[in-house]
């Protein structure tokens, strides 16, 4: 949602040609944007926190990449680099990194992309059968929250961004794409 609760960014099936598609709704106006508009999927959408820009995934070039659109010009331009899926993006609560998923060493990790310098690293190092994903930003930008999935099981974690430091959620069953209140009050 935005500034102000006047929008929403959303993924829909475009009942034309294109498939999934990533749509800014005004509420306000009751207009519906479709900001993607190409051949592939587009999904999981992320406004910055000032409302001026978004992040996605698409695979519009053969496999999952992250893509960064102004809602003032909306020409989505690619964020990410090389060959493996990157997906699920988060914007931090200052806006200045995006939080993924990445499956670069052959299983699905937290990276973290500052948008300035484009230097992403890992933040969370999965086992070799688990998969690290949904990432969620807590209110400080000082900790992110996500699903650890291990086959069919999953648990919640939080990593601490200054050292890395991982510790589990306990809760009553198999959660799945956590997020913060938008207060730590």
């Amino acid at each position: 949602a935005w500034p102000g609760n006047s929008a929403l960014l959303l993924a829909s099936v475009d009942q034309g040609k294109n498939g999934l598609e990533l749509f800014r709704d005004d509420l306000s106006k009751g207009e519906r944007l479709n900001l993607t508009q190409r051949p592939g999927p587009e999904q999981a959408g992320s406004v910055a926190p000032d409302g001026k820009s978004y992040v996605f995934s698409s695979n519009r070039e053969g496999t999952f990449q992250l893509y960064r659109g102004d809602f003032s010009k909306n020409k989505p331009a690619r964020l990410s680099q090389g060959k493996s899926r990157h997906q699920w993006p988060s914007f931090s609560p200052s806006g200045d990194q995006v939080a993924y998923c990445d499956d670069a060493e052959g299983t699905m990790a937290i990276w973290i992309h500052p948008i300035a310098t484009k230097k992403a690293r890992r933040l969370s190092p999965p086992a070799a059968k688990e998969s690290d994903l949904y990432p969620a930003w807590a209110p400080d930008g000082q900790q992110l929250v996500f699903e650890r999935k291990t086959g069919e099981a999953s648990q919640l974690r939080i990593v601490q961004l200054k050292d890395g430091q991982e510790k589990a959620v306990a809760t009553p069953a198999s959660p799945h794409q956590p997020s913060w209140s938008p207060s730590t009050q």
